[in-house]
């Protein structure tokens, strides 16, 4: 495994080349949605459950990462111990998305940033959390 720390901006990580993410960063956006849901609407305990839910709403929407649009001021937000210290989160980005398999960590940082912007939206027009994490129905008759 190679390692490369970029020493002359600390806001970059340690990156493993041949590897996955280490730490996983955010935008300003999107640390500023993860903000947003934790004081102002308060359904979740911390920034971590706010990215991993993210990461699950665009993995249900069918999000790929040119869905993602432009991403200002990203800095390391998380480590990757933290995010995923049992490996579900792994495991979930791979089995709805078995393409990223190679590097979940990495694909989680843009499906975060897509999922917090998607809660963001829906929450602004007046939907529920509960009709956000439920999606859209579809009418099978």
């Amino acid at each position: 495994m190679v390692f490369i720390e970029k020493e002359d901006d600390p806001n970059v990580d340690i990156e493993i080349i041949d590897g996955d993410k280490t730490q996983v960063g955010l935008g300003f956006e999107a640390n500023d949605h993860i903000a947003n849901l934790e004081t102002k609407y308060e359904w979740f305990a911390n920034g971590i459950d706010c990215y991993r839910v993210a990461v699950a709403v665009a993995l249900s929407r069918n999000k790929d990462k040119s869905d993602l649009g432009t991403v200002t001021g990203k800095k390391n937000k998380y480590s990757v111990g933290s995010i995923d210290s049992d490996g579900r989160l792994r495991e979930l980005i791979i089995t709805f998305r078995p393409d990223l398999s190679d590097k979940p960590y990495y694909a989680s940082e843009w499906l975060a940033e897509i999922g917090l912007s998607i809660i963001r939206e829906e929450l602004d027009s007046g939907k529920f959390l509960s009709e956000i994490l439920m999606g859209e129905q579809k009418n099978f008759e």
